[in-house]
């Protein structure tokens, strides 16, 4: 499962608990493709809720231009 951490109607963290509460969604692979994704491993640091990857969509400014 991909999972931005935006929603519109839930914040992605509380989801991904909820998930992993579930014994249908607990083993479910999840990759957090997000512009929040750096803050949203930083809250849920020390958890283990098996998160296979963190990818920030996050643009960045270009030095170049």
């Amino acid at each position: 499962m991909t999972l931005d951490l935006a929603l519109p109607d839930q914040d992605g963290i509380s989801l991904i608990r909820e998930l992993r509460m579930a014994k249908e969604t607990a083993a479910l692979p999840i990759v957090v493709v997000s512009a929040k994704a750096v803050e949203g491993r930083q809250e849920l640091d020390g958890e283990a809720i098996s998160v296979i990857d963190w990818v920030s969509t996050r643009s960045r400014a270009c030095h170049a231009c």
